[in-house]
Order: C-alpha cells, then structure tokens, then sequence
C-alpha cells in the first residue's frame, strides 16, 4: 500500500509543477502583453517633467505643456512645495485663490496652456505666481491623457438616413 501511496504523491507533486510551470508561462506571457499594451497604447499617456518660472503672466505669457497626445488630466505643483494644482480636461476657468484673480485652461489635441488674469483692475494686474510662473522657481507637471485620433474614433457617431 505504501508504493500505491508514494506512487500517487509523486504523481500529484509532478502534475502541480506541471500546472505552476504552465500558469506561471501564462501569468508571464500575460504580464508581457499587458507591459506591451501599455507601452504602445492609445488609451493612457503620460508626460512628467520641470521648468523654471519667468515671471511672465497673462493672456501674452500663457503656461503651456505640449505633451504629444490629448491632455485629459493635469497637475502641477512648485517644486518647494509653495504652490499645487489639479484640473481635468474640460475645465476653462476657476478661481485661484488669490483675490479677484482666474486661471483660464486652454486643452488642445497636443497640449494644454494656463493664463491668469484679474477681474477688476484695482487687484495689482497680472499675477505670475496664480499662472504658476514665478521668476526663478522650479514648478514640475504630470500630464495624462489620451491619442486624439483614437479617441475620435471611439466616441464619433455614425449616423445614416432612413428613408
């Protein structure tokens, strides 16, 4: 009975190495294709990076990222931590926070630009701090977005006359 028993236990270990090498070329095969999708997709892009403010502010001096693809998403933050924002792709105006004065987003198919400018003429004029472009800081950006033309072809209707 022994020999039946150590017969069957060797044959069990030998089936689940069989059934781990076979999931773990699958779950290594998926991993790849996922990695693969991901790097060459349309659905989600990225683009992170710095730059150092000018002082230029208003409708003349626009922020802007270009990024290569659909901006859906954007964050940008002062890189000592002064200064923080998030605004999604249809935003185009909000208030920042700081007197009378707006930030206007302008979402392109490559790219997305920030201007700021106040509402009465009493608040001091244009501010490059609001527009997140102060003389001499370092400001930092994440955008995430989408391929325009993959997107069009998602969402456009077809329509067709019936007669």
């Amino acid at each position: 009975m022994s020999d039946f028993n150590d017969l069957t236990h060797k044959l069990d270990a030998a089936l689940k190495a069989n059934a781990d090498a076979a999931a773990g070329k699958a779950e290594a095969e998926t991993v790849t294709a996922i990695a693969q999708t991901i790097a060459s997709s349309k659905i989600c892009r990225a683009k992170s990076g710095t730059y150092t403010g000018t002082g230029l502010s208003g409708q003349n001096h626009p922020n802007s990222v270009e990024c290569g693809f659909c901006p859906a998403v954007l964050v940008r933050f002062r890189a000592d931590g002064g200064q923080k924002t998030t605004v999604i792709r249809g935003v185009t105006a909000c208030s920042s926070g700081i007197g009378s004065m707006n930030n206007y987003y302008t979402w392109g198919d490559s790219g997305v630009s920030r201007v700021s400018q106040t509402l009465d003429s009493d608040s001091g004029g244009y501010m490059a701090s609001s527009q997140f472009n102060s003389s001499g800081k370092e400001y930092c950006y994440l955008v995430l977005g989408y391929d325009a033309d993959w997107i069009k072809q998602k969402t456009a209707p077809s329509f067709s006359a019936r007669g």
